[in-house]
């Protein structure tokens, strides 16, 4: 059967719940449920999109019992794996693409600049790319020095990027990811989209943090989950249109985590009441 439809969805904070905050109700039973649902659709691809690195999504995909996707975008949407013969690989056209636009030689030259700042550290070598490079920071570097002093030298020395700061929950270390500005979560699932000619209406996609927003305004089917940010929730009311739904416990689902995601599958009628 031809696959008409795409579910994507990010991992952490929306199918995998914030270890830190309890739901009112059994994550595992909502999950079965969503899996069981999924099982059905046979006409329908499923993409996972997040900040994970390879081999920490494929890992973390095992332990939460989640459905095998057809796809992982990870590293912030600079690599896609593709699901061939059941095993991953991976998608040198998407990242041939933006090496044309940014230059083959975009990582050394982030490498570079970056060594000027001796409050980085760069990441372990698996959780970088050739689209990707990651650094750490002190938990006492406010996120906003970090990202503007980046973001300058990188402006300055005309490298065309852009710059993502956040902060490890479990101890506070600063995260300052650096992307070619095309490369994106938003940008790699269109290049799936196209790809596979599926059209943004028969997309719904679920996500929690701000490394969603971009997506989630896209014009593909939004769902913001109730434990998402407050800032996300006031941006997606703001700027995402009549294809946008932040799950608030209604269609007898509690709001949060995967039960979120299943209130928003049925508010556009994916998901029978």
């Amino acid at each position: 059967m031809a696959h008409r439809r795409l579910f994507a969805s990010d991992l952490d904070g929306t199918l995998v719940p914030d270890r830190s905050v309890r739901p009112r109700t059994d994550n595992a039973k909502n999950l079965r449920r969503f899996k069981t649902w999924l099982e059905t659709q046979l006409d329908m691809r499923v993409v996972y999109v997040t900040g994970r690195y390879f081999d920490y999504a494929r890992e973390g995909i095992r332990r939460e019992g989640l459905p095998v996707p057809h796809a992982i975008i990870c590293n912030v949407g600079a690599e896609i794996w593709n699901l061939d013969g059941g095993e991953f690989i991976l998608d040198h056209g998407w990242e041939e693409r933006n090496l044309e636009t940014a230059g083959k030689d975009f990582a050394p030259r982030v490498r570079t600049v970056m060594k000027q700042f001796s409050f980085l550290k760069e990441q372990e070598p698996e959780k970088n790319s050739n689209l990707k490079i990651s650094y750490y920071f002190g938990p006492s570097v406010p996120e906003a020095e970090a990202r503007v002093q980046a973001e300058n030298m990188l402006v300055r020395l005309g490298l065309m990027t852009h710059v993502i700061v956040s902060r490890d929950p479990n101890n506070g270390t600063g995260l300052l990811d650096i992307l070619p500005v095309d490369v994106s979560k938003k940008n790699a699932l269109w290049y799936l989209l196209k790809k596979w000619g599926i059209p943004p209406a028969s997309c719904v996609f679920s996500g929690d943090t701000m490394n969603d927003y971009d997506l989630l305004i896209s014009g593909v089917n939004a769902i913001v989950v109730a434990n998402a940010k407050r800032e996300v929730k006031a941006l997606v009311r703001t700027r995402g249109g009549q294809n946008s739904y932040i799950a608030c416990g209604n269609y007898g689902e509690e709001g949060a985590f995967v039960s979120g995601v299943l209130e928003g599958l049925k508010h556009y009628r994916w998901l029978e009441e």
